[in-house]
């Protein structure tokens, strides 16, 4: 169960957080309650606990927001009066109940257990998948209406696939999912139990394919027909997210260009409020009315919409903007340029007041990795890009064995042709073509360029260490040289594709800017990727702990504590040491960035953010940390099974 924290006070937070972990509840803390809305908009929760007297938006004001934006989960709040008065508000505000400090911890625990246990009943009766049934109440699956005797472990994995159809879980992921921290179980685990799943399956008339393995990938459900088939969210919750579920990658420019316009029409009226404020620092100026508060207000605004108009198709008021924000780095710049000041800050507004211009993508939309997707008739989609009729034959049959999808292309213009109508999952690439004027090498450095999370293994006859160094170079995942058996082929192109899949990456973001947390986290979403943003740095650390990600992006300039600050608290920690790290900011200048690496960022990327640029910087790092993660995850087995061999084998010494 996830629970929501949202309380002020420091000590009873970690009081409340104490006990609730002891009860084995995901918690979440948030100290204001803009924290609390973006982290209850990010994720969903079982339950809010909820404080009344927040310094910010008082708790009941929360509570009317959260009902308002159709937020259904069970809500708790604390307060320290005991007026019937406002009880009676919260109640109406939208509360399911009321808790008055001081209070017994074990009656807070005995509320939240009766809230929970009223959130479970409004799971659907039954959950079906072709003639497969799920009633969550009954914690029973039925098949064809016969019940399935399952082990709790097989329970929850047979749960885990149905809860989000069609998408695979590798063995690394499923262990993860449904293995506590303190269990060391190997990968060949999961691989036992789906097959005691199958039998269990087989037992009541059920296919063996409705587990079907996606070779060299992990498993998932099979095709169940779609007038059979129920949505398994819950009732009066979201529907699953793209995370869950990847969308059709065939839209990929429409749908980002969509998602772009709808979150600038959702931030126009706060753009225009930013300006209008910098319009009151011009006049301000002039009638020597300036205060240190509106100019260090002023120089927050200005630097918020440097940062993000560009991302909307206003490239000059990006720029205009940027003229406003250096203006305002200095009092006497300011005072000595007013009347220019205005004049940009009038030039802005009315730039804003026109609807923006987000073109598509043209060719870089091309360098965005699709999300991973299998052909509806193939497990796997290869490219085989080789003039070898008698080999490229060869590995199309042995392919069909392993229900692979294979297409030829015997030049690089052809597999041009064919890129532009399908995207496959990898590619296979000869390096000679002596028909063509154009060699492999010059394709793989177009290709990653174009798609650079398009894995692509070089199978050719050159193996001198030149060809080695330039197809490292220009981004090959590996290299074959021919002739090669058609074991070693398959067996490369498994383990690429085991690499080249991210597996439920998560992303956090530290930047003070709301607009740039809702762009990047619509932007990342599809691509499979959970994210949690933050707004407050306060409360980095406790975040950071909670959500365990696999990227950081830390925004520079924010009040309080910095992104540079931040990256340093990081490094400095051995247990995140190697987490990787980017940076966002919309400075320009050569120091900046000497400061971002010397405190050891491993990318920096520039505001207004190319969208394009960022998801494929994201997804690089990432897929990097989690094959570092994979290494130390097995190095770490293998010395435990090698110390468990010498255990065994280890001579017992007699007693005298």
């Amino acid at each position: 169960m996830r629970i929501l924290l949202i309380e002020d006070d420091e000590a009873m937070a970690t009081t409340i957080v104490q006990h609730f972990l002891k009860q084995r509840y995901l918690v979440n803390t948030a100290g204001k309650s803009e924290t609390g809305l973006e982290l209850a908009e990010a994720y969903e929760y079982d339950l809010i606990v909820l404080d009344v007297g927040l310094p910010d938006l008082d708790g009941i004001s929360v509570c009317r927001q959260l009902r308002a934006q159709g937020h259904q989960m069970p809500i708790l709040l604390l307060t320290a009066h005991q007026s019937s008065h406002e009880r009676v508000l919260g109640l109406d505000a939208g509360a399911d109940d009321y808790l008055v400090k001081p209070f017994d911890l074990e009656e807070l625990l005995a509320r939240v257990r009766a809230l929970l246990r009223r959130q479970s009943q409004v799971l659907p009766p039954v959950i079906t998948y072709g003639e497969l049934h799920l009633d969550p109440s009954a914690k029973e699956f039925t098949y064809q209406n016969h019940t399935l005797r399952l082990t709790p472990k097989e329970y929850q994995l047979l749960e885990l696939f149905v809860m989000n159809p069609r998408r695979v879980f590798s063995r690394a992921v499923v262990l993860d999912r449904l293995w506590s921290v303190d269990e060391f179980p190997s990968e060949e685990t999961v691989t036992a139990h789906v097959k005691s799943l199958r039998q269990r399956l087989k037992a009541v008339g059920a296919p063996a394919t409705l587990i079907e393995t996606v070779y060299g990938l992990g498993y998932r459900l099979s095709a169940a027909p779609s007038s059979q088939r129920s949505n398994p969210s819950r009732v009066g919750m979201p529907p699953a997210t793209s995370a869950s579920l990847p969308p059709p990658s065939d839209d990929r420019t429409q749908q980002a260009i969509t998602s772009i316009q709808a979150i600038w029409l959702k931030f126009k009226d706060g753009f225009l409020t930013q300006v209008k404020r910098l319009e009151e620092v011009g006049v301000a100026v002039q009638s020597n009315q300036l205060t240190p508060e509106l100019l260090h207000r002023a120089k927050q605004d200005a630097h918020k919409l440097a940062g993000s108009l560009g991302t909307f198709g206003h490239e000059t008021g990006s720029q205009l903007a940027q003229e406003i924000e250096a203006i305002l780095q200095s009092e006497a710049t300011l005072q000595a340029t007013s009347a220019h000041f205005l004049e940009l800050v009038q030039t802005l507004f009315q730039e804003l007041k026109r609807q923006p211009t987000i073109a598509p993508y043209s060719e870089s939309v091309e360098a965005i990795p699709s999300p991973y997707t299998l052909p509806t008739n193939a497990k796997l989609h290869v490219l085989l890009i080789d003039d070898d009729t008698q080999l490229t034959e060869r590995i199309e049959l042995e392919a069909a064995r392993w229900n692979w999808y294979v297409q030829v292309a015997p030049h690089p213009e052809a597999a041009r042709t064919l890129l532009s109508q399908h995207r496959p999952d990898v590619i296979l690439l000869d390096l000679t073509f002596p028909d063509s004027a154009e060699d492999g090498l010059s394709l793989l450095d177009q290709l990653t360029h174009q798609m650079p999370n398009l894995p692509i293994l070089i199978f050719t006859g050159r193996g001198s260490l030149n060809d080695r160094i330039e197809a490292a170079r220009l981004g090959g995942r590996a290299f074959l040289q021919k002739p090669a058996a058609l074991d070693q082929i398959f067996d490369a192109v498994t383990r690429v594709m085991e690499q080249a899949q991210i597996n439920d990456g998560r992303v956090m973001i530290v930047d003070d800017d709301p607009v740039i947390l809702e762009t990047i986290r619509n932007l990342l979403t599809p691509w499979g990727l959970s994210i949690t943003s933050l707004t407050e740095p306060e409360q980095f650390w406790d975040v950071l702990a909670i959500t365990r990600p696999d990227l950081l992006i830390l925004d520079i300039e924010m009040p309080k504590i910095n992104g540079i600050q931040l990256c340093q608290v990081v490094r400095n920690d051995p247990q995140w040491a190697e987490l990787p790290i980017l940076i966002l900011s919309a400075h320009t200048d050569s120091e900046t960035r000497r400061q971002v690496f010397t405190v050891g960022a491993d990318d920096y990327v520039q505001k207004p953010i190319v969208e394009p640029e960022l998801v494929v910087r994201v997804m690089n790092r990432i897929e990097r940390s989690q094959l570092h993660q994979q290494l130390v995850k097995r190095l770490s087995q293998a010395q435990a099974q090698a110390q468990t061999q010498a255990q065994m084998t280890a001579p017992t010494e007699q007693s005298p």
